[in-house]
């Protein structure tokens, strides 16, 4: 039972980061395979006011073991304009601005720039990066539960053993000499922040092997000043909660980092900015063991990095083609896939791709398109194969999806 239904009818998670000019511009993604239960077919929303609050009807219905998902829309920067959206899976209908529109308990805005959500513990976790905080939210009842104040900067989170990581760039102005980022750790059950660590230049995202927390470190900030672009992963012991080890991953402005089932790494390189051209160049994708080993590098501008079972998939952008969305076999580290998407039209394809994700029950292929990074955005939707299914599109969807957080 979940979020904005009756008490007798309930509710049955890519990231580029352009940074243009000094201007970061955050497009982020999230898989995350969260979990609840559901007791009955009404699907009725409720909230503080009545109507519909925007629900529109898509063809995203299915019966299956995935209920629904949010989507985290990042709005506009310095705008306070964020919003929360979710998609039901047993009805097809989608809900827009669910945390303000009157379904949530309490009603409000969310804040400036929404940048990670997941779910852990029953909770909805959000990190909201200009408003230095994280809202924690119970989907059961609508109920804000927690506004933890004072994450500076807060950028992505992962959770492990009853505690959620956040790292943030704290500090951190573009084009100055600046302070390092950190990384806050915060108790799931009392919402205290329990420790900080400091890490490499503004640290992106992170994942968990073995008692480890790796942290991508961009510097995405220093491009133009004496420090230049971070190159490292930090290396931080769960247990003792302090930095162990610095790898030099040899390629600079990281971004995502994600972890496979063989326990090896797989980071992105945003590349340097090109003043002459304006635009990144030398991004890449790199595998790298828990010890630094470089195992393979993939010089490719890639971004939203999604694991599924022994594939990875990412999304290739540019002004000058479509959307690609690339696959590699993480086992053998090949790329078995160059464009799974190719048998698409063009008209069928995302423009600008900022969030990526898998349905773990169906297989289906979710990419946001932010188009103009004011206006609403758009989903399209694919089946495992690549095969165009629909385009969820509305001019009350967000401004700006990208994050996704399932709910199976």
């Amino acid at each position: 039972m979940l979020l904005f239904m009756k008490k007798t009818s309930f509710l049955t998670n890519v990231c580029i980061s352009a940074r243009i000019l000094g201007l970061a511009l955050t497009v982020c993604t999230l898989f995350t395979v969260t979990s609840c239960t559901n007791d009955d077919n009404g699907l009725i929303p409720i909230g503080n006011g009545e109507g519909n609050y925007g629900q529109f009807q898509t063809e995203e219905k299915y019966n299956n073991e995935t209920q629904g998902m949010f989507i985290l829309c990042e709005g506009s920067y310095g705008k306070n304009n964020s919003t929360l959206d979710y998609l039901n899976f047993t009805t097809g209908l989608y809900y827009p601005n669910v945390f303000e529109s009157g379904f949530m308990k309490d009603s409000k805005k969310m804040g400036d720039t929404g940048n990670d959500i997941k779910y852990y513990k029953g909770k909805l976790w959000i990190v909201i990066n200009a408003s230095n905080k994280v809202i924690v939210v119970n989907p059961v009842n609508g109920k804000i539960e927690k506004e933890i104040n004072n994450i500076i900067n807060g950028r992505h989170l992962v959770y492990y053993n009853g505690f959620v990581y956040v790292s943030a760039y704290y500090n951190a102005k573009f084009n100055e000499v600046i302070g390092k980022g950190t990384v806050y750790k915060i108790n799931a059950d009392d919402y205290t922040i329990t420790g900080q660590v400091e890490v490499g230049y503004q640290p992106e995202n992170m994942d968990i092997v073995k008692d480890r927390l790796y942290v991508a470190n961009s510097g995405g900030y220093n491009g133009s000043n004496d420090i230049g672009y971070d190159h490292t992963i930090s290396v931080i012991d769960i247990n003792t909660f302090k930095v162990i080890k610095t790898i030099d991953v040899k390629s600079v402005n990281l971004n995502e980092l994600k972890a496979d089932k063989n326990g090896n790494l797989w980071v992105t390189s945003q590349g340097k900015y090109d003043p002459t051209t304006y635009s990144m160049v030398g991004a890449n994708i790199t595998e790298i063991s828990t010890e630094g080993e470089i195992l393979n590098h993939f010089d490719v501008s890639a971004a939203n990095l999604v694991i599924n079972d022994n594939n990875l998939y990412y999304t290739v952008s540019s002004s000058k083609q479509p959307v690609l969305l690339n696959v590699i076999d993480t086992n053998t580290g090949k790329i078995i896939e160059k464009n799974l998407l190719k048998n698409n039209s063009p008209s069928q394809l995302p423009i600008r791709t900022c969030a990526a994700a898998i349905n773990p029950s169906n297989k289906n292929i979710y990419l946001a398109d932010a188009k103009d990074y004011t206006s609403a955005g758009e989903i399209f939707v694919y089946d495992k194969n690549g095969k165009y299914l629909s385009t969820i599109k509305n001019n009350l969807i967000g401004i700006t999806p990208a994050h996704i957080c399932f709910i199976p």
